[in-house]
């Protein structure tokens, strides 16, 4: 990826950290996206290519419906810890306005994958562990008993309305309620960024051999599709040249692109 910034787009080596195997622990990941995300002014392109293993842990806060916020995992993380969807939100909500931020996350709980014709080598997730999965666990009942709190006065306001007026009454509650726990950085991450990610949240990828040597699938298959198209393609022009290149060698299921049209019609860095 850095090699390909360089020589195909026109980065400046001097602009660009690279962090690999033990070099990327939580203090250095964290340094290395705040040094990426402050400082900037309008018209700059920034990149965060992770490509590691991903996890979930508790979550803290009470915005996460099913208890858990995706993350990183440095190489440090038993000791260290990992690193929170939160706490880089917050560094992302940094970039200057006008300014581009892509991230390319090649882990799990960007999203998920099958095993596939080509051999997998594994997948790209850590387990939480049994007090994680208990945290997680109690998180998803405070959040659902919150959720019914929220729910319960204005859907006091409509009884003897009928059943399927009920329904909707709910659903509209809920996301309100879900609107109610979004942070306001969170909303300013997606206006800014374009994401490219190797799968659904809340699932695995994997990593494979891939031209004799194992590398993680969203990541090989979009630098091809990165040298296939030009630096001028635009980020939804790459990433469907990267999803197709990813559904021919067989590999389940596509990824995900995120972030608002006008972004994705822009050229991807």
């Amino acid at each position: 990826m850095k090699e390909r910034l360089i020589a195909r787009y026109g980065f400046d080596e001097r602009s660009i950290r690279h962090l690999v195997s033990a070099e990327a622990t939580r203090e250095a990941m964290i340094e290395g996206v705040g040094w990426l995300t402050s400082g900037t002014a309008r018209g700059d392109t920034c990149v965060f290519s992770y490509s590691g293993h991903g996890s979930v842990m508790p979550d803290k806060d009470g915005d996460e419906e099913d208890g858990a916020d995706e993350c990183l995992c440095p190489v440090d993380f038993r000791t260290a810890g990992k690193i929170a969807d939160d706490e880089l939100a917050a560094m992302y909500a940094n970039v200057a306005p006008g300014c581009r931020l892509t991230l390319i996350m090649d882990c799990c709980h960007a999203g998920d994958i099958q095993k596939a014709s080509t051999p997998v080598l594994g997948y790209r997730h850590l387990d939480p562990s049994r007090e994680e999965l208990d945290a997680i666990s109690a998180a998803t009942m405070k959040y659902r008993a919150d959720r019914d709190a929220f729910v319960a006065p204005l859907l006091a306001r409509y009884r003897g309305t009928s059943a399927a007026e009920r329904e909707l009454l709910v659903k509209e509650a809920y996301l309100r309620f879900g609107e109610s726990r979004v942070k306001p950085v969170v909303i300013v991450r997606k206006e800014r960024s374009v994401l490219v990610a190797a799968c659904p949240p809340k699932l695995l990828s994997a990593e494979a051999v891939i031209d004799g040597k194992p590398q993680g699938v969203l990541t090989s298959h979009l630098l091809a599709a990165m040298e296939q198209l030009g630096p001028g393609a635009s980020a939804q022009a790459v990433f469907e040249t990267t999803a197709r290149l990813i559904a021919r060698a067989h590999f389940l299921p596509a990824p995900r692109l995120e972030g608002r049209p006008e972004n994705l019609a822009l050229p991807l860095f």
